[in-house]
């Protein structure tokens, strides 16, 4: 250690040398000299590899460009929580909103999994953020159900 600290942490030649240099000749030397080193916290600290980011898909452009939050957002239930409410205890669930391009949320709290609460809960929402252009969820029967029948008030709608 005080070789290899003396040629300032140069490798295993360098390390090689000096040793030879002062006069000194160990069996194995090599392999002496890179246990050495392996042990060398400062030499472990600059000559550590980089750590290569792993292949990742293509983000479409909606999760790569700056937007308005809650422009493209995702919609899904959480499982039902007991609240108790006037000394009973009531099921209720989360209504959980994410902005797909800056990973923000808003939870709101629905009594059942109804199409009339979800899209209560949707008209809210829509109501502090403005409509999303896009809304994606994972195809459950309250998002189809809310889905169509929103088509169907819009379509019998005459602007």
């Amino acid at each position: 250690m005080d070789v290899h600290a003396r040629c300032q942490h140069l490798g295993i030649a360098s390390t090689l040398a000096e040793l030879r240099c002062c006069g000194y000749w160990v069996p194995k030397c090599r392999q002496a000299v890179k246990t050495i080193l392996t042990s060398c916290a400062l030499c472990r600290r600059y000559n550590a590899r980089q750590v290569l980011p792993s292949n990742v898909a293509n983000l479409p452009a909606f999760r790569i460009e700056l937007e308005v939050p809650f422009k493209h957002t995702g919609v899904d239930f959480t499982g039902h929580l007991r609240v108790r409410q006037g000394g009973k205890e009531v099921k209720m669930y989360l209504l959980i909103f994410t902005c797909l391009s800056v990973r923000a949320i808003h939870i709101e709290v629905v009594p059942d999994m109804s199409v009339l609460a979800f899209l209560q809960a949707l008209m809210w929402f829509t109501n502090l953020y403005g409509i999303p252009s896009t809304i994606y969820s994972d195809n459950a029967k309250t998002f189809l159900g809310g889905g169509r029948l929103f088509k169907r008030l819009m379509l019998n709608h005459d602007y």
